[in-house]
């Protein structure tokens, strides 16, 4: 899952946004796609169509998928990680640091 899509959070604007970028790569190697944005799900839409999933609730996106990508510096999406009670292993990359508080089953990928 991709979690935040605009170029800064709180905003509709995917303008050279890395999450645009990230999915296109992404998209050329034949894998499944599924975004969240609380603004920009409908300007992303006017880009990739029907090639990705999106999703208006972060839960969803964790339920269906086994790794993400935090996009957004956001206190709201750090809220919802760090409180979400994960059932199974979660792998993340947090590209902001933004999750500081350890959560089960809720894996941090690093360099």
């Amino acid at each position: 899952g991709i979690f935040g899509l605009s170029f800064v959070p709180n905003s509709c604007v995917i303008t050279e946004s890395p999450s645009i970028k990230l999915i296109d790569s992404l998209l050329k190697l034949n894998l499944h796609i599924c975004v969240f944005d609380l603004n920009a799900l409908e300007t992303t839409r006017k880009i990739f169509g029907t090639r990705i999933q999106y999703f208006d609730k972060i839960e969803t996106i964790i339920d269906r998928t086994s790794f993400g990508v935090i996009c957004h510096n956001d206190d709201k999406l750090k809220r919802i990680f760090e409180d979400f009670k994960f059932e199974k292993k979660y792998y993340v990359v947090d590209c902001w640091r933004i999750l500081k508080r350890k959560t089960k089953n809720l894996i941090l990928c690093k360099k």
